[in-house]
């Protein structure tokens, strides 16, 4: 649904001798110029030349490209992979690197998911130092996601996923008139909750179960002092002053 609100582009062939698209935002709408593009970087990425000591891999398509190639002994974390998101690929990359050793890694990124998604997958990765390069031009810095995971524990870390999903994403709406700071001070006060997150973080299958922590989520959101547990006899009660039992 978001590729397709993102409209039509033209189509246009991807190679070395090919001039550069005028616009690149009605280039990328067509999904194969991108397949096309992905490919043809990856593959010239990973024949650049390189440094002694220093390994480049690269995804292309569902399969990966490193150079120089007998560095890479084990491909089974990152080859094949299903994955249609950089988002999350990105930390398949970090688990394959930590699978080999490496203490002390940094992702590149101007996406907030992607900061979210490495808190949340954090305490998976053992003893490592995880920094994130997020952002450009004066708001450009370095978020130490070990530091910040150590800040909000391993609940916390763990239900973060869901949380920012649920209280306004890319692709779902925020509460009116609360953002993510408000959101996370009602999470605060209402720690019942966690366990909601928690789960649905890792499993956001069926939310029936959870549906009871999250409307009394929601109500502590809007009103902390209110002892509803429903939403809809919230908004009876804080829009019109009309009482219900729940």
């Amino acid at each position: 649904m978001t590729r397709d609100k993102r409209g039509s582009g033209s189509r246009r062939r991807v190679m070395s001798s090919a001039m550069l698209p005028r616009s690149w935002s009605d280039f990328l709408r067509v999904d194969d110029n991108k397949k096309e593009l992905f490919a043809f970087l990856s593959g010239y990425i990973a024949g650049m030349s390189i440094d002694a000591g220093k390994q480049v891999v690269v995804t292309d398509g569902c399969h990966m490209l490193s150079y120089p190639l007998t560095e890479c002994v084990n491909t089974s974390i990152l080859d094949p992979c299903s994955h249609e998101e950089a988002d999350t690929r990105l930390l398949l990359h970090v688990a394959d690197a930590v699978s080999k050793g490496h203490k002390n890694l940094m992702i590149r990124t101007v996406d907030t998911d992607v900061v979210v998604i490495a808190l949340n997958c954090f305490q998976r990765l053992s003893s490592v130092h995880l920094w994130i390069a997020f952002g450009v031009g004066k708001s450009f810095r370095y978020t130490a996601i070990h530091e910040l995971a150590a800040s909000l524990g391993p609940d916390h870390s763990c239900g973060i996923a869901f949380f920012h999903a649920f209280t306004g994403c890319d692709t779902v709406s925020s509460f009116a008139g609360h953002g993510k700071k408000g959101a996370f001070d009602a999470w605060l006060s209402f720690p019942e909750v966690t366990t909601a997150f928690m789960r649905l973080s890792s499993e956001p299958v069926d939310v029936t179960d959870c549906m009871p922590l999250l409307e009394r989520f929601v109500v502590r959101l809007y009103d902390r002092s209110s002892s509803k547990t429903a939403v809809n006899a919230a908004r009876k009660h804080l829009h019109y002053g009309i009482s219900a039992t729940n």
